[in-house]
């Protein structure tokens, strides 16, 4: 963390020009590159990180400050992630901006092209992504404060309509024992409910209750149902997409897994896109995304089967020449349970084509992994299936 530098967040010019707290961010800036080099890794992180900041704080809603943060128990933290795939020739930058009092995190992806782009081209990609996607940034939030003053204006206008119906029905009939069966306040109680369950990660609870407020008949009850309906639209599937694409990311995770979260990305954003027909905006978001999986996804699942082809090939070629050649079942059995770089594999098919030859199939369960083993002599390659 860069504790001796800060952000100021001060959203009042997003909230109808209500003053809100100052509140100093830390922010830290981390590249995934896999030994792909297109510029020095200070060069990219610099680039980018520093067109980021200078796009924030450009417009007066956030502020720079040169202070020390120690002591200070309300401080935010924006994460600025770059990871370059080399195969596909593009770099993909995500802030994120956690702030105190806020439930919400503020995400924000976007990626470009480096591929035949000179010295200073990838230069200035690197700050036009970041540049962009802290743009990208300011408007989410922008975008969070619309809905927050739209729920407050919700809440106005429904209590007033409550007001007036029940005058009416007390001219009419005296005062009624209920103006309806399902009121405002009740209504914003459910709405209110289902956002603290959606920022706990507990989207199916969310879920559950965002469908209930949709199917509300009660007067008063519109603007909430309209709400509602946008969280099961967008809201609410964006947020676990992100959160999925957190742990998608992590270049330690295994192919099965990160296969099973991209799946549940993929139908997401599926959804987001056939439920969003009337806003072209979101349903150009998603199809981006669902891009970024396919590229980045590939890549990063075969960085990991390069990495471990590499680290099979050296041990069994150490101890292939520690037993003279002896290539039985028996022995390459014994052989991968006896090292910590291979004790996760097992052979699922073996066959013997001659002397001290041999052909054998490992599966690597933790990572999901298949690789053919031709074992000649003392020579040794490897291939995955």
């Amino acid at each position: 963390m860069h504790r001796y530098r800060i952000i100021a967040i001060t959203l009042g010019f997003i909230c109808n020009n209500v003053a809100l707290a100052v509140t100093p961010v830390e922010y830290r800036v981390t590249l995934t590159n896999n030994n792909w080099f297109p510029l020095e890794r200070h060069e990219m992180k610099a680039a980018a990180s520093s067109a980021a900041l200078d796009e924030l704080t450009s417009h007066g809603d956030l502020k720079l400050l040169e202070s020390d943060t120690e002591g200070n128990q309300q401080i935010g933290t924006l994460k600025i992630d770059l990871i370059l795939v080399e195969r596909a020739q593009t770099v993909q930058i995500q802030l994120s901006l956690d702030l105190p009092g806020h439930q919400s995190t503020y995400i924000t992806q976007t990626s470009a092209d480096l591929s035949q782009l000179s010295y200073q081209g990838i230069r200035r990609q690197f700050e036009t992504i970041g540049q962009n996607s802290a743009q990208k940034l300011l408007e989410r939030m922008q975008q969070t404060a619309g809905r927050e003053a739209k729920v407050q204006r919700s809440l106005d206008e429904t209590i007033s309509t409550l007001q007036r119906t029940a005058k009416e029905l007390e001219t009419k009939t005296g005062t009624p024992e209920e103006v309806d069966r399902y009121s405002s306040t009740q209504a914003k109680a459910l709405y209110e409910k289902a956002q603290s369950l959606k920022r706990q990660h507990q989207f199916k609870e969310a879920q559950k209750l965002f469908t209930q407020l949709t199917q509300q008949t009660g007067l008063g009850t519109e603007n909430w149902r309209e709400l509602a309906q946008d969280e099961l639209n967008y809201g609410l599937p964006t947020m676990q997409t992100q959160l999925w694409f957190q742990q998608w990311s992590d270049p330690s995770l295994s192919p099965r897994k990160r296969k099973e979260l991209q799946v549940k990305m993929e139908k997401k954003l599926k959804h987001i896109s056939d439920a969003n027909p009337d806003k072209p905006d979101r349903v150009l978001e998603a199809q981006r995304q669902q891009d970024q999986l396919q590229y980045i996804g590939g890549y990063m699942n075969r960085i990991l089967q390069s990495n471990e082809k590499v680290k099979l090939r050296s041990s069994l070629t150490q101890q292939v020449i520690a037993r003279n050649g002896d290539q039985t079942r028996d022995a390459i059995e014994k052989q991968l349970k006896s090292s910590n770089q291979t004790n996760e594999y097992e052979i699922s098919s073996y066959k013997k084509t001659g002397e001290h030859q041999a052909e054998v199939q490992l599966k690597n369960s933790k990572y999901g992994i298949e690789f053919t083993v031709t074992f000649d002599g003392y020579d040794v390659s490897i291939e995955p299936l």
